[in-house]
């Protein structure tokens, strides 16, 4: 994102003027202002809804073993919203206890305390008290697409979409399943409970 590369050229510079100051030679190309383009702030992320949830969660799958368990976790990663990090390595059973997941985040070192959803304790009560079996990341962002489409979640909806050819994203209109990623669970949780609980609540999250 634009204020990612924003960030990393504010602290190389900080460097190179640090440098500069203590009289290491240093090119005056840094001096530079270096133009980065803005993200379309009316070009919003891909979340969803309950409706959409619960439309994940009633598929019938157990003619899928292994897609069934990637939609288990698909529907965890929905009310947990932990990153993906944290969400397939970090998480333990152990995790799970009295109604409520916590976890230290890997990111940032903070803990996070969260009350366990209705869905996601029917599915780990359908796997006595278990996580689903974890899976391959690139994996698991196929999968997560191909049930979105399973679930009719194909509404035509504007944003950025890989281009394999031109090697970069680009605005386009697209079914809403093909903007799923392991991103989702995160935007997807802050995006449900706005208006229900305080901003400061989410941001802590």
């Amino acid at each position: 994102n634009s204020s990612s590369i924003e960030r990393a050229i504010g602290r190389i510079k900080f460097v190179l003027n640090r440098a500069s100051d203590h009289d290491i030679k240093v090119s005056k190309v840094r001096n530079q202002r270096i133009y980065i383009e803005k993200e379309d702030d009316e070009i919003e992320s891909v979340y969803l809804n309950e409706n959409e949830i619960q439309k994940i969660f009633d598929l019938n799958l157990e003619h899928d073993y292994e897609l069934e368990n990637i939609r288990d976790n698909f529907v965890l990663s929905l009310w947990f919203g932990l990153r993906i990090g944290d969400f397939m390595t970090n998480l333990k059973t152990e995790n799970i206890k009295d109604g409520f997941v916590s976890i230290k985040t890997q990111k940032t070192g903070s803990f996070v305390k969260l009350p366990i959803h209705s869905m996601a304790k029917s599915i780990l009560d359908k796997r006595f008290g278990n996580l689903p079996r974890k899976v391959d990341i690139s994996e698991y962002n196929i999968k997560i697409k191909n049930i979105c489409q399973l679930a009719n979640i194909d509404n035509q909806v504007y944003g950025k979409l890989w281009n394999s050819e031109k090697k970069r994203k680009e605005l386009t209109y697209a079914p809403k399943y093909k903007f799923v990623s392991s991103h989702i669970g995160r935007k997807s949780l802050a995006t449900n409970l706005s208006g229900k609980v305080s901003d400061e609540i989410i941001q802590n999250i």
